[in-house]
């Protein structure tokens, strides 16, 4: 289409969302318009109606009416996490008592067409949950649950040398950022071109590296058709549940990658945002689904591509103080730490993960996103195929389970560890057995180990244990630990002489155990940095 044609078309459409907004063709309830730059999205009372804007950019084309209708079908598929979110796709079309919606076999007559979903409060997404201080590690832990299940279900997409894919990626990523550097004001040049220069020998660098990795796992089935734009404000709480939404529905390049890249987005604009340790939360519990444990090895180059992503849509917005934060964020993902294996045990109700949470964020790891959290209970019910804070029955709990879910954590650790990253590890580790296979995956890995053992009297772990299971019980957010004040009670450690581990008494404070950990950690020959 000329542009005189995509001129004539704007103005028609512009024409037509103001008589739409204005019409009852909706409902009966006030219009909300709101547009952004390829679409305009109509509120009305308990729905939302999307259009997409006849713009033609470099990525996409909705020029045609035409295209505009497989633009609208496309993202009612586009979206198999929010089933719920999502309805249908209808035309508008012109009756004699003025605009109305009809049905989808309404084609001929169509004068636009619109995705219709239900409408959500904005309070509820994830960005305005965030800026509100209302979003919580169960918000977080959902819709890591959320995206795994998604990357797992969808569609595999075979590619020969992903490494390419990457490459052209990042290509054309630092050709707009340097084009962008030549346009920054003069205040913020230098700064914003040192940040870009410092990256783009260091992004080649990561790149080089990773291509045979990012080769194999387009071959053996990680890449595949992804949201593509996973960040904060594409997702929301709808019905009680962290739901992703919005995916990119217009070019299949964006979508069209490793499982692991289309994660990395968000752990990436959370740690932005400055939430590290919601940052840290996503990644652990979202490989607790997936098991993509040598996926990790590539994390701080996605982490690093994302960041610089978001400081080009900055950059061509005019926000320069942006730009150079998140540029700053890519050159930091790339840094890199020597692992360790870090275990936290004790009997039920000793406060592990508790000191497991506090302590994994501050670990050197992902680039300062910290270690990865690996915790038993969480995985004793992904191997039974259950979510995690789904009671399990007592057969969940018989010696060979536990045996099978030891081999496989030891081999989801490996992973990580030969990745380079640092595991924290939280399970009872109350017989001798287990954490001799603790110290023989540390061997076999060539990683250094500790381990931090919490004490605390049988009276008050069985305490804890039973505000858990009350707190449950209440209606507060569940647990993935099914131990209650019983099994506290009746756990007995074999006797603990290792010299890699290190006792804690655990009867104080979350914080007061925290800061013992931290000051043993200060004294570990390769955690120098914590």
């Amino acid at each position: 289409m000329d542009p005189d044609a995509i001129t004539s078309e704007l103005t028609a459409q512009a024409a037509l969302f103001t008589a739409l907004a204005a019409s009852r063709a909706l409902g009966d309830a006030p219009v909300e318009r709101i547009d952004t730059p390829l679409s305009a999205i109509f509120l009305c009372g308990d729905r939302a109606y999307k259009a997409m804007r006849a713009v033609t950019r470099r990525f996409v084309d909705f020029s045609h009416l035409e295209h505009r209708r497989a633009a609208c079908e496309a993202e009612l598929n586009a979206n198999p996490a929010a089933p719920g979110l999502y309805l249908r796709v209808v035309p508008v079309l012109q009756s004699d008592q003025g605009l109305m919606l009809g049905g989808a076999e309404d084609t001929a007559n169509a004068l636009e067409w619109l995705v219709v979903m239900r409408r959500f409060d904005h309070a509820d997404a994830f960005d305005q949950r965030l800026a509100d201080g209302r979003l919580t590690r169960v918000d977080i832990e959902q819709l890591a649950d959320a995206a795994g299940a998604a990357h797992i279900a969808a569609p595999v997409l075979h590619r020969e040398d992903a490494g390419a894919d990457m490459a052209v990626t990042i290509n054309n990523l630092t050709a707009a950022l340097g084009a962008l550097s030549n346009d920054a004001p003069s205040t913020t040049q230098t700064e914003f071109t040192s940040a870009l220069s410092a990256w783009r020998p260091a992004i080649s660098d990561a790149l080089a590296m990773a291509r045979p990795q990012l080769k194999a796992r387009g071959r053996h089935g990680r890449v595949r058709r992804c949201h593509g734009d996973l960040h904060l404000a594409n997702v929301c709480r709808f019905e009680g549940r962290a739901t992703p939404f919005d995916a990119i529905a217009f070019n299949d390049d964006l979508t069209r990658i490793d499982i692991a890249y289309d994660a990395a987005f968000c752990a990436m604009d959370l740690a932005a945002r400055g939430v590290q340790p919601l940052a840290s939360a996503f990644i652990s519990r979202w490989l607790s689904m997936t098991r993509d444990y040598s996926g990790l090895a590539l994390w701080p180059l996605f982490l690093s591509t994302r960041a610089a992503v978001r400081a080009m849509v900055a950059g061509f917005a005019k926000d320069w103080e942006t730009a150079i934060a998140r540029l700053a964020s890519a050159n930091r993902f790339l840094c890199f730490s020597p692992p360790l294996l870090l275990a936290i045990g004790g009997a039920s109700g000793a406060g592990k993960t508790t000191l497991a949470r506090q302590l994994t964020p501050e670990i050197p790891g992902l680039g300062g996103l910290g270690a990865v959290h690996m915790r038993s209970d969480v995985a004793r019910k992904r191997l039974l195929g259950l979510p995690p804070e789904q009671r399990a029955p007592q057969s969940a709990y018989a010696p060979e389970v536990s045996a099978r879910m030891l081999r496989q954590m030891l081999r989801d650790a490996g992973r990580a560890l030969r990745a380079g990253e640092s595991v924290v590890w939280d399970a009872t580790f109350i017989l001798q057995s287990d954490r001799d296979a603790l110290s023989s995956l540390a061997a076999a890995s060539g990683t250094d180990h500790l381990g931090l053992w919490l004490d605390a009297p049988p009276a008050l772990r069985a305490a804890r244990a039973e505000r858990r299971t009350q707190a449950a019980a209440q209606g507060e957010p569940p647990d993935a630990s099914d131990a209650g004040a019983g099994i506290a009670l009746r756990q007995q450690a074999d006797p603990l002489t290792d010299p890699h581990w290190r006792r804690i008494a655990s009867d104080t404070a979350s914080d007061h155990i925290a800061a013992e950990a931290r000051q043993i950690l200060i004294m570990f020959p390769f955690e120098k940095q914590i």
